[in-house]
């Protein structure tokens, strides 16, 4: 792949972050490369302790690299101040934690809506697209439901996903372990 190409939605070059002291330096990234276009879906793994977390962080905006560079959209975070970056997460990044963090006193399709409600987008507008997502994935009868009610993890992480997909602009990253995506894979309801 060709680093940094235009129809690149996340681009990382010679990336490092490092942890520790000056006297006892931890290296959690070192000489990473990565270009990740738009439509792609990407997984990392790795043995506990080899950089995911800090590579996934580093990707959502909320740590700083070290040394090499990372565009995002096009646009090179090195050199944004914190509120910059905070802007640019808060817009375009999602993150789905294995927590789920759905409200539980919301509806199915109240929090998949949510970020769509505070981002300003007109209600006929939101209404549709979340109509639309909850039925690709065959949740449209789940509309008026709510989280706790649901006895399937795969349901809450496909609300999850999908609360988080309908603001990014860029990408969506998930924090979930190899289970819950082999249980998600098994069967979407």
């Amino acid at each position: 792949m060709s680093q940094g190409s235009t129809s690149s939605i996340c681009s990382l070059q010679n990336a490092s972050r490092v942890y520790g002291t000056k006297s006892v330096p931890i290296p959690a990234l070192r000489d990473v490369s990565l270009d990740i276009k738009h439509g792609e879906f990407v997984g990392i793994l790795g043995p506990s302790g080899c950089g995911k977390s800090t590579l996934l962080s580093v990707l959502g905006l909320l740590e700083r690299l070290d040394g090499g560079s990372y565009l995002l959209g096009g646009q090179d975070t090195s050199k944004m101040g914190f509120d910059q970056r905070a802007l640019l997460r808060g817009r375009n990044i999602g993150w789905v934690f294995q927590t789920f963090n759905l409200l539980s006193d919301l509806t199915v399709f109240e929090n998949i809506a949510l970020p769509l409600r505070y981002g300003k987008v007109p209600r006929a507008e939101h209404t549709n697209r979340v109509r639309e997502i909850m039925g690709q994935v065959g949740l449209s009868r789940k509309e008026d439901a709510y989280p706790p009610k649901f006895r399937s993890q795969r349901r809450n992480y496909l609300i999850a996903l999908m609360h988080k997909v309908q603001k990014c602009h860029y990408t969506a990253f998930s924090a979930v372990g190899v289970g819950s995506l082999r249980a998600l894979n098994s069967s979407v309801c």
